[in-house]
This record gives structure tokens, sequence and C-alpha cells, in this order.
């Protein structure tokens, strides 16, 4: 899939007991954990959300950088999901404990 990797994927759903649901307009690709109930599910944000990103929005610039910047892996998927959801004025920042809130309440 091209473009595929600066796409913004991750799991929805906090253990123990999870109740994974994808944020309107991410796609579900299938994978699944169990939890002690219900299970998460691994989401993407839409494919044309990481198509021309410079042309997206000027603050995009700022963050593919985060990708490659920050450790572990995961992490610099939430901070890049958080930089994105920012710029973008829409969508959830991820805390650190995986809880989420609408990006116009950004604190953690």
């Amino acid at each position: 899939m091209h473009g595929a990797a600066a796409r913004d994927c991750r799991w929805f759903g906090t253990k123990p007991f999870c109740d994974g649901q994808c944020p309107k307009g991410w796609d579900y690709t299938g994978q699944r954990r169990s939890c002690t109930t219900g299970s998460q599910r691994y989401c993407c944000e839409p494919l044309g959300s990481t198509t021309t990103v410079d042309k997206v929005a000027p603050c995009h610039k700022q963050c593919a950088p985060l990708l490659k910047a920050v450790n572990p892996v995961a992490e610099a998927r939430r901070v890049y999901g958080n930089c994105r959801a920012l710029c973008d004025h829409k969508g959830n920042i991820t805390c650190p404990d995986g809880h989420q809130q609408s990006w116009r309440r950004p604190k953690c």
C-alpha cells in the first residue's frame, strides 16, 4: 500500500475491560486483541489523510519528524497522532495511559 507508512494507526480499547471502537472515519484493520472482557481493535486513519501531507495543513510538516524522533515506536505514533489531531482541529488526543480526550481539551 503506497503511503501507508505515514498513516496513523493505533489500538483502541483499554485493558483489562476493553470496548475497542474505531473513531468515526477510521478504518478497522481486522486486527483484534482479547481483553478480560471485550477486545481492542487496531484502526488506521483514512488513506486520504496522508496523501500530500504538506498540502493538508502547514503544521503537518512539524508532525512528521516525530515519527523518527520519539522512541519507542508506539509512543512516536501516539505523539504523531496527537500532533495531527491538533493540526487538523479534529479527532482525539491519546494520553500516555491510553485514555482519549477531544483535541479541544488536550490536557491529560
